[in-house]
């Protein structure tokens, strides 16, 4: 086959520009993480407010992971003011 030096070589080149399509939504992952945590401590922050020094203590001694084990309280009977308490009512009573 014979070789044709007739056809110039063309060269085609893209644009180095681009042209402002999607940019990522990696943004809403950290928005939704900082979301979060901000609701976090506001419900730690009501909770400070909204309970006394001694329930304080008693979750504070819930949550200890290096706290004995007979120092820990009954799960929430301490921290309920009413007698008797409505998770003993409700076993008391048979539901589940």
């Amino acid at each position: 086959m014979a070789k044709n030096d007739n056809h110039p070589i063309i060269i085609k080149r893209g644009d180095d520009e681009e042209q402002g399509g999607h940019h990522g939504g990696a943004w809403k992952i950290a928005y939704g993480d900082f979301m979060t945590a901000l609701m976090s401590f506001f419900l730690v922050m009501w909770l400070l407010n909204a309970t006394t020094d001694e329930q304080r203590a008693g979750i504070a001694a819930f949550f200890n992971p290096m706290a004995e084990k007979g120092a820990h309280l009954q799960s929430t009977d301490a921290m309920l003011d009413v007698d008797p308490s409505p998770l003993r009512a409700a076993l008391w009573s048979g539901a589940s």
